[in-house]
Parts: C-alpha cells; sequence; structure tokens
C-alpha cells in the first residue's frame, strides 16, 4: 500500500518556480525539459493550451499533464493559472535598472541612455511582424483613427496623433477627458481604429475610454508594458513595450520608436497619397507661417 502513498514533500507548494525547484532531480528529462522551457519564457508559456505548449517545448502532450501531476496541481488548467501568477507578481513589481550596472567610470546621462537602448532592442524584439502589418493597416485605411493617452501616457500619444494626421485625415488625439473626447468617442464605430498608449500604473480614465470604445465595436491597437497589462485583453492588435526604471519615470524610447516604425509603415502603404498630404500640409504651414524657418525643405525628404 505504501507504493500508492506519496511523501508530503511530493505534493510542493508555493509558486511554479518553488514547485519547479522542490521536485528537482525527480522529474523525468522530457518532464525538465518543459519545465525549463516554462522557466526561460513564462510570458509565452503562460497563454499557450496544452498542445501548443507541448509543441513549443519539444514534448508530447501527455508529458505537460505528468509535469502538472508532479508539481501538484489538479490539471493543466491549475497549472497554467501558476504560471500566469507568476507574471502577475512580475508585472506588480516594476523591473528596476540599478545605477551600478554599469562600470563605476560612465557618467549617469550614460547610464540612463544604456537603459533606454536596452528598452530599444527589448521592444524591437518583441514586435510581431504579422501584428505591425494588420495595426498599419488599420492606421491607413480605417474612416478615422482616435489616439489615446492620458496623464504621463499623453507625450508619446501627441506626437503620434501629430505625424499621423499629417499622412491622413480624420485623426483625432485625446490627452485629456473632455467634452471634445467625449464627442470624438461617440462619433466612432467599427469603420475606426483607436491607438491607444497605457503603461504603469495605467490610468483609469484609459480604461474607461477604451472600454467604451469596444463596446461600440472600435478595433483597438494596445501599446503597453505586458500581456497581462488591464490594456491588453481589450486589445485586437497588441505591442508589448517593456519598461524598466531607475526612479518613477518612464522610458518612453521603445514607444516612442514603435510609433516611429508604424508611421514609416503608414507613409508606405500608399506613399503616393502621403506625399500629398504632407504637400497639403506643408502648403498650410507656410500660409500659416506655423514654423519659424520657412527655407527647410522638408519636401525634400519624400
Amino acid at each position: 500500500m505504501a507504493k500508492h502513498v506519496r511523501r508530503a514533500e511530493e505534493h510542493p507548494n508555493g509558486s511554479v518556480l518553488e514547485r519547479i525547484r522542490t521536485m528537482g532531480e525527480r522529474l523525468s528529462p522530457k518532464q525538465r525539459q518543459l519545465a525549463r522551457f516554462v522557466v526561460e519564457s513564462g510570458s509565452e508559456a503562460a497563454f499557450m493550451n496544452s498542445v501548443a505548449l507541448a509543441a513549443a517545448a519539444g514534448v508530447s502532450d501527455a508529458t505537460v499533464s505528468r509535469l502538472a501531476t508532479a508539481l501538484g496541481y489538479t490539471g493543466f488548467a491549475e497549472f497554467q493559472a501558476g504560471i500566469q501568477a507568476l507574471l502577475q507578481e512580475d508585472i506588480s513589481s516594476l523591473r528596476r535598472f540599478p545605477l551600478d550596472r554599469e562600470s563605476s567610470g560612465d557618467t549617469l546621462f550614460a547610464k540612463v541612455f544604456a537603459l533606454e537602448a536596452g528598452i530599444l532592442n527589448e521592444t524591437r524584439d518583441a514586435v510581431d511582424a504579422a501584428a505591425y502589418e494588420r495595426a498599419v493597416d488599420l492606421l491607413s485605411g480605417a474612416k478615422k483613427v482616435l489616439v489615446v493617452g492620458y496623464e504621463p501616457n499623453a507625450c508619446v500619444a501627441s506626437y503620434a496623433a501629430f505625424f499621423l494626421g499629417v499622412l491622413r485625415a480624420n485623426v483625432q488625439s485625446a490627452t485629456t477627458l473632455d467634452v471634445r473626447v467625449f464627442n470624438a468617442v461617440q462619433d466612432i464605430g467599427p469603420d475606426s481604429v483607436a491607438l491607444v498608449f497605457s503603461f504603469p500604473r495605467y490610468p483609469r480614465r484609459i480604461q474607461t475610454t477604451v472600454e467604451f470604445l469596444k463596446a461600440k465595436g472600435v478595433p483597438v491597437i494596445g501599446i503597453t508594458d505586458s500581456v497581462l497589462s488591464p490594456l491588453a485583453p481589450l486589445s485586437d492588435v497588441l505591442f508589448p513595450v517593456p519598461m524598466k526604471f531607475i526612479t518613477f519615470i518612464d522610458p518612453l524610447a521603445g514607444a516612442m520608436a514603435l510609433v516611429h516604425s508604424l508611421l514609416i509603415g503608414v507613409f508606405l502603404k500608399d506613399a503616393e497619397r502621403s506625399r500629398g498630404q504632407v504637400r497639403a500640409f506643408e502648403e498650410f504651414a507656410g500660409k500659416d507661417r506655423y514654423f519659424l524657418r520657412q527655407d527647410v525643405d522638408i519636401l525634400g525628404l519624400l
């Protein structure tokens, strides 16, 4: 009878990582292979079904079930919830970039640049090509575009709205919740698109606005820091931009570069139309003496 009774230590508790550490060498080689995949790519593994997880890790479907049981879970659903909980803990603890990360001889501004450069590289590697193309199609072809970003997210939203407004008609920005934004949100539907920015700690008013837009059937392009962001489940196209902090100030190089790349995509989607839009804007700006220097040849860049 004893062989049917598992020892107490074979019923591990705690997080997924703690349970994997507890089981250690008692896992089979294939179970360890799967466990290694879960540990090394948690954000990817957290939202796969059991079949996809098995394929990605190079193991059988049965191995997924056996690992879940070996780690003390009742089944795959509870195992997956444990992986997602691990990610939730990660997102609740903002990623800190220590100032002593670089050599002591580096200047403070060099360390800040190193942080932003690292985020740029991570953002580039995280962009899905199919998602990028879909976002460009939506931003190019939608009847209207509403760019949303309140409080600390307003600066990148304003940048996106300004240049997108040069490239195409019917672009509105929502950088504060007022009557103008209320009217813009009312007058939008499934043939439009919303480009939304929301970074920690995720302004509540952005979430409220997006929930209203989704109820109206408006597709949402979400730019946020994680698949566990409150914006993620409301996004039809999602771009995670990792965030790391030296102090409370948001690092936005990754978000700005992503927006820049989307704008270039929109420009090239219909280059002739885009050139015409820019020429029309330059003509308007010239008549209004919009810029101090009238002799700078922006059109020469087209």
